[in-house]
């Protein structure tokens, strides 16, 4: 049993460190000017078909629906052929501090929806992105200070 507790442990700090990667890139701002929408190239791993990466959006302000955080990063799971998508984990945050961590169920995955947010990584994650993403490595410092506060 202490083994089991162990290993979940280990886990857990794993999956943790991933979150708090640092070579994020920004690819847009979500269509509304509200959101940043950010993603991990060093993240992306490949494994016949799928692609797994970190994604990270960060909101102007605090959101209901995502425990009243401000950002949201997710590991996820995308079939590249048959546009499906799974969620590995997630963890929510509120000016920096994680307040929600959710582990994914593989029984809750679904098709990719075009126009979401999840579309999007989608297509950076299986190579099939506009040539008009911009990409830059930024931190939330770099979202909140620069790119929201010029488009003011």
């Amino acid at each position: 049993m202490r083994l089991k507790g162990f290993l979940t442990l280990l886990s857990c700090m794993f999956l943790t460190s991933l979150a708090h990667a640092v070579d994020w890139y920004y690819i847009g701002d979500g269509g509304n000017g509200q959101t940043a929408v950010l993603y991990d190239k060093d993240s992306l791993k490949k494994n016949a078909g799928k692609v797994r990466i970190w994604t990270w959006i960060v909101f102007k302000n605090y959101e209901p629906q995502f425990n009243n955080g401000n950002s949201v990063k997710q590991y996820w799971e995308f079939d590249c052929k048959d546009e499906f998508q799974e969620m590995i984990y997630s963890v929510v945050y509120r000016d920096g501090n994680p307040v929600l961590t959710e582990k994914g169920n593989p029984k809750d995955a679904r098709p990719v929806i075009p126009g979401s947010f999840d579309a999007v990584f989608y297509e950076v994650a299986c190579g099939k992105a506009s040539k008009s993403i911009r990409s830059g490595n930024v931190s939330e410092t770099d979202v909140r200070n620069t790119i929201w506060k010029s488009s003011e």
